[in-house]
This record gives C-alpha cells, sequence and structure tokens, in this order.
C-alpha cells in the first residue's frame, strides 16, 4: 500500500502523564513519581497450575530507569480536583 505525501511527512506526538505510583524494593512497597508510557502484560510460572498474566504500569523515573508498578497504585497528577 502507497503512502501519501502527507502521510508520510506525518509525526505523531505522544504526550507522557505525571503520575505516582508504588513498587515493591527488597519486600518493600516505595512511593515514586514519573511518567507514565503504557499498560503491560507480565507472567509468572505458577507451577503445576500453569502460567499466571497479570497488568503492570510502564512508568519512566526521573533518571531513566522503566519500573513497574501494579494498576492499583497508579494515581495520574494530571487531572483537576473535582468540586464537591
Amino acid at each position: 500500500m502507497a503512502q501519501t505525501a502527507a502521510h508520510a511527512n506525518a509525526k505523531v506526538r505522544w504526550t507522557m502523564r505525571k503520575c505516582k505510583a508504588m513498587i515493591w524494593v527488597d519486600r518493600k512497597q516505595v512511593p515514586v513519581e514519573g511518567l507514565f508510557h503504557r499498560w503491560a502484560q507480565q507472567f509468572e510460572d505458577c507451577g503445576d497450575a500453569g502460567i499466571g498474566n497479570y497488568t503492570v504500569a510502564l512508568i519512566e523515573l526521573d533518571d531513566g530507569r522503566i519500573v513497574e508498578a501494579a494498576p492499583d497504585t497508579v494515581q495520574f497528577l494530571d487531572r483537576e480536583p473535582e468540586e464537591g
């Protein structure tokens, strides 16, 4: 399939969202802040029970490292607080 000139020159701009989350380090939960990249799938071998999979958030920290966090610990920081 041929691309049009406009399509070939199109640039997609991704805006990453600032977030905070909790990650596990040395069997302790540690708070982190960074840029949310995407949701991803992680897998764990459960022996005779088979393979288990679960969703994780991929977060880039200020030092450039990528860490995984459980979805229920992620809070996006770019939302306006709701008035109540």
